[in-house]
């Protein structure tokens, strides 16, 4: 598909092109995104018709910071950044948005809390507690003996 579309910007929108490539946008598919920028630059200037909101922004909504990160190699970058979807919404607005599909971390509210408060712990007693003679890292209070 890649080979064909250079000069055929007329018919990207009826091939689903457009389509494929918002997909791949939403979806995190970076090697498609790769791949079908490098053939078609123009594919840079898509907007979903439903919601106006350009690859940018399909992006940042869904996530996708690795695709997020190849399109802000772009030239279009800053013309893209700087608009907005059909609420008005800058991106911005967007990046506070929740958006269910979006990836999220599995461990809910207060586990995910407890969960951080442990790795630090741990992080910080491995740092300072590990060098000390007659404590355990594994075993707090454990002495050791001669």
């Amino acid at each position: 598909m890649c080979e064909v579309l250079p000069g055929l910007s007329f018919q990207l929108e009826i091939g689903m092109v457009i389509k494929a490539t918002i997909k791949a946008v939403k979806k995190g598919r970076v090697e498609f995104v790769i791949a079908i920028l490098n053939a078609c630059p123009e594919l840079v200037w898509c907007v979903e018709n439903s919601t106006e909101r350009n690859i940018f922004m399909l992006a940042v909504l869904h996530r996708q910071d690795e695709v997020f990160r190849l399109l802000c190699k772009s030239t279009a970058k800053n013309s893209k950044l700087a608009g907005a979807d059909k609420d008005s919404n800058s991106i911005l607005h967007i990046a506070a948005m929740f958006e269910p599909s979006a990836k999220r971390n599995t461990v809910p509210g207060a586990a995910f809390l407890m969960q951080r408060e442990a790795q630090c712990i741990d992080k910080g007693l491995n740092r300072s507690w590990a060098g000390f003679v007659g404590l355990s890292v594994a075993g707090i209070g454990e002495v050791e003996e001669d």
